[in-house]
């Protein structure tokens, strides 16, 4: 299965993307975009301590944590986009994969 970024990787446009992905606000335009323009039809999430290292300096947290798509997605809230659809969930993993479907295009 192809991935376009992840931990490590070394394809500069993935972890741009990645971080822009991750980043991005309600109503979640960007992360749609990046989504579909990169033909990505499940998103997995496992481990729920990555908020610490994306959105904490020094212990304190940053107020863009929970207005960011990665928060929203982890902590299923009410904002998530009905493009996304949890699939499945492992309480005691902390993995959780969503499906990414778009209307009229590419899932």
């Amino acid at each position: 299965i192809p991935v376009f970024s992840g931990p490590y990787h070394t394809n500069i446009q993935g972890l741009d993307d990645l971080f822009a992905l991750q980043m991005d606000k309600p109503p979640f335009n960007k992360a749609k975009e990046i989504l579909s323009k990169r033909g990505v039809s499940h998103l997995y999430i496992r481990n729920p301590d990555c908020d610490k290292y994306l959105f904490y300096k020094k212990g304190v947290e940053l107020p863009a944590l929970k207005e960011s798509f990665q928060y929203h997605l982890y902590h299923q809230t009410k904002k998530l986009p009905k493009w996304v659809k949890l699939v499945y969930e492992n309480e005691e993993t902390g993995i959780k994969i969503y499906e990414v479907q778009f209307k009229g295009g590419k899932k």
